[in-house]
């Protein structure tokens, strides 16, 4: 009977150890001392830019002048991803 009494004081000793730690470990709080900001993303347009081609068929200009000079007036870097669509590959050949 002493036996078994020990056993169910030492389990209920451990229980409660386990459970006071895990309250401890779920109710701890904490501050910091710094602080979070948020930043702006603001780009804009303005300038001229020129693209050159090379191997064009006779009578195509060289340089194609485009307005395209971006400026990234922000806290926050940007990135720039540009497509082109509509280009004509008279030939009928590959091109990339």
């Amino acid at each position: 009977m002493k036996k078994i009494l020990g056993l169910t004081v030492a389990a209920m000793l451990v229980m409660g150890l386990v459970g006071g730690g895990t309250w401890a470990y779920f109710s701890d709080t904490e501050t910091g001392t710094g602080s979070i900001t948020a930043g702006t993303l603001d780009i804009t347009q303005s300038g001229t830019a020129s693209f050159s081609l090379t191997n064009q068929a006779p009578g195509i200009p060289a340089t194609i002048g485009i307005d395209l000079i971006l400026t990234n007036n922000s806290s926050l870097p940007g990135d720039l991803e540009i497509s082109l669509s509509g280009l004509l590959n008279p030939e009928n050949t590959p091109s990339t």
